[in-house]
């Protein structure tokens, strides 16, 4: 059994329509966590509109 390697200059609009947006909101993320949150800094606000973009394009992705 072997696994398919798939080729990291492809696009990424090619796995997902919402892979942009998934990678968008995992940037934010990821700053805001090793920024702010471990810091002590919990502003709720961060991240609210790449969340609610992607959140939006999986619901109509899904059920499509």
């Amino acid at each position: 059994m072997g696994f398919i390697r798939r080729n990291s200059s492809s696009s990424s609009t090619n796995t997902s329509p919402c892979a942009d947006l998934r990678t968008a909101y995992h940037n934010c993320f990821n700053r805001w966590y090793s920024e702010k949150f471990l810091k002590g800094h919990w502003d709720k606000e961060e991240c609210v509109a790449e969340w609610e973009k992607y959140k939006e394009c999986l619901s109509v992705s899904y059920f499509t």
